[in-house]
């Protein structure tokens, strides 16, 4: 009886599988059978849409290339500085260069300096303006070297006029000295006479060459103070470049060696970045590189309304719609445009803000908050 009872279960277990395999399934033959591939055949697709070309050749001008190699993050260093500095004491008058040819005049009064002698125009510099090292940049107070400047020039004119006198007097009385030397030798003139003419032909000659260093002393005055007249008008003197800052301003006192301003040469620049090591070897001294600066614009308008993050922003669907923008200074700002037209405080940070579509027949706003609460607002 046991073996009996064994063998039933055994027969029953294996009848199962085959009736649950053949319960509602049905097999398909592969698709090569259908009887509709063997009726159809090969689809047509029609013509050609664009005619069969070869594929051209490679030219030496259009040659395959490899990708450029992009370093980014790379620091540019400026090689080139150079402190103008103030060569004499004295008082700053103006920070500026003089107009271009063809330039016009500053609109702006506080951009515009005009020079009380010489009526030069001149434009004022500020930071990040280029400057020709040929220019004059800075004016310093020159009115009292200008009338040293003015009375050593007439003592040198007046120099120069003593020595022509003087030449004069030397070539009179060398010319009285011959007349009398000939007189003497035919007897008819004294020898007294004679040396009395010879005495004074040394003496002029004395005062002519007392003149003479007169007169190239007077000369040295002015080239003196002539240099000194143009450390009062500073120049870049060797560098062209931008005005990167300014240490002084007008009105200010200056002694010698002091710096006004600080100019950054453009022509020699140095940019250090790391290169990937599978671009190590592709990199050869000598190369031709493109500097690209990444240039991030500033925003139009910045407004502090909000004291923490802004964490939504939402825009109504009304004839007039307004702007929503929460912030987890538990404060939801409403805007017209870029006017703040009314706040709704919360008791904790808002997280979310949300308006009613557009076609309802009332507009709402929702706000979520970091207390779990949403709260409702009517924007009407």
């Amino acid at each position: 009886m046991r073996w009996r009872k064994w063998y039933g279960m055994l027969a029953l277990a294996v009848t199962l599988p085959f009736a649950a395999c053949h319960s509602g399934t049905t097999v398909l033959p592969p698709p090569s059978e259908t009887a509709e591939t063997s009726k159809t055949g090969p689809i047509e697709i029609g013509p050609e849409l664009y005619p069969a070309a070869p594929w051209p050749m490679s030219s030496t001008d259009d040659e395959l290339r490899p990708d450029p190699i992009v370093i980014p993050l790379c620091q540019l260093a400026v090689l080139q500085k150079q402190d103008v500095a103030a060569e004499i004491d004295g008082f700053i008058d103006f920070i500026g260069r003089p107009l271009r040819p063809g330039e016009p005049e500053p609109t702006n009064p506080q951009d515009k300096w005009v020079h009380p002698r010489s009526k030069k125009v001149f434009k004022r510099i500020a930071e990040n303006d280029y400057i020709d090292k040929n220019e004059v940049i800075v004016v310093l107070d020159d009115r009292q070297v200008y009338a040293e400047k003015v009375s050593l020039e007439e003592i040198a004119r007046a120099a120069g006029s003593e020595v022509q006198a003087a030449k004069q007097l030397h070539s009179k009385a060398t010319e009285l000295f011959n007349i009398v030397d000939e007189l003497y030798r035919k007897g008819s003139a004294a020898l007294t006479e004679k040396i009395n003419h010879e005495a004074n032909v040394f003496k002029y000659g004395a005062d002519l060459e007392t003149k003479k260093s007169q007169e190239v002393k007077a000369k040295g005055d002015v080239d003196k103070i002539n240099v000194r007249f143009e450390q009062h008008y500073i120049s870049g003197r060797k560098l062209n470049g931008i005005v990167r800052q300014l240490y002084k301003r007008p009105g200010e006192a200056v002694k010698q060696a002091d710096p006004i301003l600080q100019i950054h040469g453009l022509e020699r620049l140095r940019v250090e970045g790391a290169v990937d090591l599978q671009f190590a070897n592709a990199v050869k001294v000598g190369e031709e590189v493109l500097i690209e600066p990444s240039i991030m614009p500033a925003p139009e308008k910045i407004n502090y309304a909000h004291l923490q993050a802004v964490t939504s922003v939402a825009v109504s669907a009304q004839d007039k719609p307004v702007i929503l923008s929460a912030s987890e200074d538990r404060r939801v700002n409403i805007w017209n445009g870029v006017r703040l037209v009314q706040v709704w405080e919360h008791p904790s940070p808002v997280h979310a803000v949300v308006c009613s579509p557009a076609g309802v027949s009332k507009h709402l706003a929702v706000t979520g908050c970091a207390d779990g609460i949403v709260r409702l607002f009517d924007l009407e």
